[in-house]
């Protein structure tokens, strides 16, 4: 056989090889790349979905009305708010955005006191949402009214694997080569 027939089966392998490297490497659809990280969209969920912060017996239309008890709403976390919201994930499968083009690792958080932030997802919060200061990413409380909820979305991605180029094909290349150089000689 000729040298350019090997010569252009070895650029034909090439670029399969390469095809599949760089598609492995592309943001497709709803698939987001962060770093080395893959992560995929699932879903949101607003800041003033959970608990309103002194809920029980229909409270939560203001101040505890005279003989209502008060249960406040437990203080939580962005991705503890996104597995309690998309149970069927865990934890460390989990990723949180403010802003729906892809992963930046924050949530939407309230502050007991009126402010609303964007925070890491894996910000510390524990026990109840019920001093100042207190934060948590699943409250509804004075400082998110329903005209301005929907700026406090927090989008939810799930990390999946994008397949990189099989071993097989890497092994058929340096095969070609091999094949390629040998003949050469």
């Amino acid at each position: 056989m000729s040298n350019k027939f090997f010569k252009v089966i070895f650029a034909a392998v090439l670029s399969i090889g390469l095809i599949g490297q760089a598609n492995s490497a592309l943001i497709i659809g709803d698939v987001y790349t962060d770093g080395t990280d893959s992560w995929e969209y699932v879903g949101f969920f607003r800041l003033s979905d959970g608990l309103f912060w002194n809920d029980i017996n229909d409270c939560d239309i203001g101040p505890p009305q005279l003989g209502c008890l008060t249960e406040f709403a437990n203080a939580v976390n962005g991705i503890e708010a996104a597995a309690e919201n998309f149970p069927t994930l865990t934890p460390d499968q989990i990723a949180t955005s403010t802003a729906d083009d892809g992963v930046n690792h924050k949530a939407w958080y309230a502050t007991v006191g009126g402010a609303v932030l964007a925070l890491d997802e894996d910000v510390s919060v524990s026990g109840l949402y019920d001093s100042a200061g207190d934060i948590s990413a699943f409250v509804e409380d004075g400082s998110i009214t329903s005209s301005n909820a929907d700026n406090y979305k927090t989008f939810v991605f799930k990390s999946v694997s994008v397949p990189a180029p099989s071993t097989l094909a890497i092994f058929a290349l340096a095969l070609c080569g091999l094949a390629v150089r040998r003949l050469k000689r």
